[in-house]
């Protein structure tokens, strides 16, 4: 039987910052991506014990925070209220942070999902034991496919589905004609035998999301996600009513109260949920009650995350015994460096969790860079 220490303590908390470049040039309806600003979080005890874990945000139009505002933020004004206590006692500095900052929820997350890391590696443990163990062991994700032109995205899908993913996520943006004509040529020229997503990141109006619908209908398309701004619920709502299509929220969802309203307007059939984006894995998993209570499908994911925030994602998602669908969580697929030297197992559109203690990674996993600022 393994206790946890009678004497632990936090002593440090350090922040670094460190941008990570992509494989190729990634392109949403939001612009084009060739890099990663990732902001590491080191937790250490008075016994030497470390809890780690990162973010990335995406860019300020879009993120609920941005990365250059993360570390000042907790530098000065959560480490003072976490350092002397016991990294158990996590409900506790969670009420402290919310008492001391309203909003900023992903600076919180970083804090948690740390904590949820070290505590990992203080009992030996994974962190998927400390959230009840393993019910969901089929962690299927997408291929993911930015923008592009027509030859190079019928490239990326055919690798996909060579590779053994069987659900293809494709981005589109606000042109709904040249969509069509993709969307067409991929069916056209893969088949039908594999799932089909669409993502717009909210670039459509409520008329042209009819349109796009209306001309794709016949593809067997498997979810529009967030065709419309996040904030124009009626347009969601009158989507999702007339759909045959299913609808996904995505932005539209931060909290609680926003899965809430999702089910009581009618706003989407499907949710996708981002751990750091919505506050942390005990957050998130409340999220996903409401959800299962209202009878909401959910997927986890967020495109750009670091291998750590990938093991994060992946835990909460094989503790949560309804979600079904594939998840999204890919990051470390179109990094071309990471912040550890050996990226989570990704095989025939599947992940593996990590079996270390915490998410999995140690300190001798970090690049060499960030195994040297413990020692700063």
């Amino acid at each position: 039987m393994v206790l946890k220490m009678e004497t632990t303590a936090i002593q440090e908390v350090k922040l670094y910052n460190i941008k990570l470049p992509l494989n190729m040039q990634y392109e949403n309806s939001l612009g084009v991506k060739e890099d990663v600003n990732s902001v590491v979080i080191m937790i250490t005890t008075d016994n030497g014990m470390v809890g780690f874990s990162s973010l990335e945000p995406d860019t300020p139009n879009y993120s609920e925070e941005a990365w250059y505002n993360v570390q000042p933020l907790i530098e000065n004004e959560f480490i003072r209220l976490i350092k002397g206590e016991d990294p158990f006692a996590s409900e506790v500095i969670n009420r402290r942070l919310n008492d001391s900052v309203f909003g900023h929820l992903m600076s919180k997350a970083l804090v948690e999902t740390a904590l949820l890391d070290l505590k990992g590696k203080i009992v030996s443990k994974p962190a998927y034991e400390l959230l009840g163990g393993r019910v969901n062991r089929n962690l299927g994700i997408v291929g993911w496919v930015g923008i592009g032109r027509l030859e190079s995205t019928l490239g990326e899908i055919e690798r996909f589905l060579s590779e053994g993913y069987r659900c293809i996520k494709v981005k589109i943006g606000p042109d709904v004609d040249k969509d069509v004509l993709t969307l067409s040529e991929i069916r056209k020229k893969m088949g039908y035998e594999f799932r089909l997503r669409i993502d717009a990141n909210q670039s459509l109006t409520r008329s042209s999301s009819m349109k796009l619908i209306e001309k794709i209908s016949r593809l067997d398309i498997d979810i529009l996600e967030q065709p419309v701004n996040r904030l124009d619920a009626d347009s969601m709502r009158f989507l999702n009513r007339m759909s045959p299509i299913p609808i996904m929220a995505d932005e539209s969802v931060v909290t609680k109260q926003d899965m809430l309203r999702i089910i009581e307007l009618e706003m989407a059939s499907v949710v996708k949920v981002k751990v750091m984006r919505n506050g942390g894995v005990s957050e998130t998993r409340k999220i996903l009650a409401v959800a299962e209570a209202g009878g909401i499908d959910c997927v986890i994911g967020n495109g750009f995350s670091s291998s750590l925030g990938t093991m994060v994602e992946a835990t909460v998602a094989a503790t949560t015994a309804w979600i079904s669908r594939e998840n999204e969580f890919v990051g470390p697929l179109k990094l071309k460096r990471d912040l550890v030297r050996e990226k989570p197992e990704f095989s025939k559109g599947m992940i593996k969790l990590r079996n270390g203690p915490g998410f999995g990674y140690t300190v001798e996993d970090l690049v060499p860079e960030l195994q040297s600022s413990l020692n700063r």
